[in-house]
C-alpha cells in the first residue's frame, strides 16, 4: 500500500474509533440519566455518589495510545487515559485530587519517588498513577483499605488505576476504568481486573469525616 493510501486508512480507522466511542457515550448518558431518574444509587454518600455518576457518563470515551506525549494531540480532542477517570470524578464531585497532590509534593516531598523523569514542575506528574499512591499513603485525610467500597480508588500497582462504581453483598466489585486494551472507557469486573493486573495494591478513599 502506497504512503498516502495508509496514511488515509489511517485516519479513516482513527474517525470511525472516535465515532463509534461518542455514539457508546451518548448512550450512556442517556442511561445514566434515567438511573438518576429512578434513585439508584441512594446507598452512597453525595460526593461518593457524585463522583460514580460522573465516572459512569465517561463510559465510551476513546482511550489515549499516546498517553499524553507527542505534545498530547489525543487528549486536546477527548482521548483518556486511566487516571483521568478517578481525576475527572472527584473534580465533577468538588475535590481536587491534582491539587493535593500539587501541595503535598511541596511540602512532604519525601512521599513521592520524585527523580529526573517525575519531576513536579512536569504537568505529568499530576496525571501519574504511581504519584497517587504515594498521597493515599501518606496523606492524613485520605486512607487505605483492602475491601472496595463504591468511590474507591482502585490501584492495580503503580501504574493501573480504576474506580470502584459497585460493590456487591458477596465482596464482588466492579470499575470504571480506561483501558488500552479495550482502547475506551468501560466497565469491568473485579474478577477481570485481578486476571489482568494482578491483587490490587489497596482501595483509597477520602477519610469519613472529609465527605
Amino acid at each position: 500500500m502506497k504512503p498516502a493510501k495508509a496514511l488515509l486508512a489511517l485516519a479513516m480507522c482513527l474517525f470511525l474509533g472516535v465515532f463509534v466511542s461518542l455514539r457508546r457515550h451518548a448512550g450512556h448518558m442517556a442511561e445514566l440519566s434515567a438511573l438518576a431518574a429512578a434513585g439508584t444509587s441512594t446507598g452512597l454518600s453525595e460526593v461518593r455518589n457524585s463522583a460514580v455518576t460522573y465516572a459512569r457518563s465517561m463510559r465510551g470515551l476513546p482511550y489515549d495510545p499516546l498517553k499524553g506525549e507527542q505534545g498530547d494531540p489525543f487528549g486536546k480532542i477527548g482521548f483518556v487515559v486511566c487516571i483521568d477517570v478517578p481525576l475527572r470524578a472527584y473534580m465533577h464531585a468538588g475535590f481536587d485530587p491534582a491539587g493535593m497532590l500539587r501541595q503535598a509534593a511541596q511540602e512532604h516531598p519525601s512521599w513521592f519517588s520524585i527523580d529526573k523523569g517525575n519531576q513536579p514542575g512536569n504537568r505529568f506528574f499530576y496525571r501519574r498513577v504511581r504519584n497517587y499512591v504515594g498521597l493515599f499513603k501518606n496523606h492524613p485525610a485520605l486512607e487505605t483499605s483492602g475491601r472496595p467500597q463504591p468511590g474507591d480508588w482502585a490501584f492495580f500497582g503503580p501504574y493501573h488505576i480504576a474506580l470502584v462504581s459497585t460493590v456487591f453483598p458477596d465482596g464482588r466489585y466492579e470499575v470504571i476504568e480506561a483501558s488500552g486494551r479495550k482502547m475506551h472507557v468501560g466497565t469491568n469486573t473485579g474478577e477481570k481486573m485481578e486476571q489482568t493486573w494482578g491483587p490490587p495494591l489497596f482501595f483509597g478513599r477520602w477519610r469519613a469525616r472529609t465527605i
